[in-house]
């Protein structure tokens, strides 16, 4: 993508984007009560990027006995503050459901007003934004690696390699038994730990395994894309909302990474859907023969010939994922299925503003991010996609005139 070409034709947007990146990478630069870098006492200190402060040091002990835990109450010799000196999680109970524009019991003024238990609404906004945006990216790098890995492989396999190795067919199985094994201790645990994490990175390894021992003797007929093709299929027949709320009743209010795994599992199937269509296309290249007979082994050719191919072809589904993530989780949270409420995000703030019909702010602001953030990612899928398009169309032109 060239930058200035972008920037010229697409300014809105162009801004927008960052903005958006703004908030996610610098957020802690934006908003909050701890200064980003401080000198107290001749030693230096980045309280901003740490739970907690140092332990044991000067700056702890004062601001437990002389600060009450208040970072502004100290005299610094250097420091650096948030352009916005708020804080989403401090409750003001006396100034709960306060106007846009008013001042809080201490003279607090509130941009945005305040919501529940008097919590600054501005404040909690930019928090509950990068709470979504981080997850709908964790999201989105979980299901994009899974569904392009597994959607190309199936077809440069049938198309490229239909017979393979007895042993291939044995891990792919074992794979398949192991990635089952996998969903029934998340349902059963309805939490990731260690042991989740080891037994996960096994299954990868099995897959991995799979793949690097297709050439091996001796080989049998085998078809994995028909496999895939149905589980496209049967995720396909069931109804997304229906298939998430089923997935949240099991993991009750769950954290960002189940949530996340829960998300990911519903969106590998789309992603997977895609990948086997471009890979369709690329599949059929001549180059892709030449190489062959040139004596490249199969999995090289995948791997640097196939695979990042795909990738790019499937930035604009990354970009429209994004967007479908963040208003799936805003749905669910609002609907109290999501994220524990104690975990501020945008539909949380919606969902608890329901309360009370009357704090409009409380509803308006935080759906207007949203509506935002999915507009922008929307619009710049669009766009990306529309210079693939152009792209492929004047290639193929090029090769017709030679």
């Amino acid at each position: 993508m060239n930058y200035r070409k972008f920037w010229k034709e697409q300014k809105p947007l162009f801004l927008s984007l960052h903005g958006i990146a703004f908030i996610v990478i610098f957020g802690i630069f934006l908003i909050g009560q701890k200064p980003i870098v401080c000198q107290y006492k001749n030693q230096w200190y980045f309280p901003a990027f740490q739970t907690d402060s140092h332990s044991g040091s000067t700056l702890k002990a004062d601001l437990n006995t002389l600060a009450q835990s208040d970072f502004k109450l100290l005299s610094y010799e250097f420091v650096i503050w948030p352009l916005f000196y708020r804080d989403a999680t401090r409750l003001q109970a006396q100034d709960a459901w306060l106007r846009p524009g008013s001042r809080g019991s201490d003279h607090s003024f509130y941009v945005w007003g305040t919501y529940d238990l008097g919590r600054d609404l501005f404040a909690a906004c930019i928090s509950g934004l990068k709470r979504s945006l981080w997850l709908s990216v964790c999201t989105m790098l979980l299901a994009g690696f899974t569904g392009m890995i597994l959607g190309s492989i199936v077809v440069f396999q049938a198309q490229r390699i239909p017979s393979i190795s007895r042993i291939s067919i044995v891990l792919i199985i074992l794979s398949l038994m192991e990635f089952i094994f996998l969903i029934f201790l998340a349902v059963e645990w309805r939490s990731i730990n260690t042991l989740f994490i080891f037994l996960f990175f096994l299954w990868l390894m099995t897959t991995v395994a799979s793949l690097l021992f297709m050439s091996q003797k001796p080989k049998l007929l085998f078809s994995a894309d028909r496999i895939c093709l149905a589980y496209v299929e049967i995720m396909k027949s069931i109804p997304a909302l229906l298939f998430l709320l089923i997935l949240i009743q099991i993991f009750l209010h769950p954290n960002m990474g189940v949530l996340s795994v829960v998300l990911a599992f519903l969106y590998t199937p789309i992603v997977v859907k895609y990948s086997r269509a471009i890979t369709y296309k690329i599949i059929s290249e001549p180059f892709l023969d030449a190489l062959e007979v040139s004596g490249a082994k199969p999995m090289r050719i995948y791997f640097r010939h196939i695979l990042p191919k795909v990738g790019l072809d499937l930035i604009p589904v990354f970009v429209f994922g994004l967007a479908n993530i963040i208003l799936l989780e805003s749905t669910l949270s609002f609907l109290g299925l999501g994220l524990p409420l104690e975990a501020i995000s945008l539909g949380n703030i919606m969902h608890i503003s329901s309360s009370n019909p009357s704090a409009w702010w409380a509803v308006s602001f935080p759906g207007l991010l949203v509506f935002w953030v999915v507009y922008t990612l929307n619009r710049f899928g669009e766009w990306l996609s529309g210079r693939k398009d152009n792209y492929v169309m004047l290639e193929g032109t090029s090769t017709s005139n030679n």
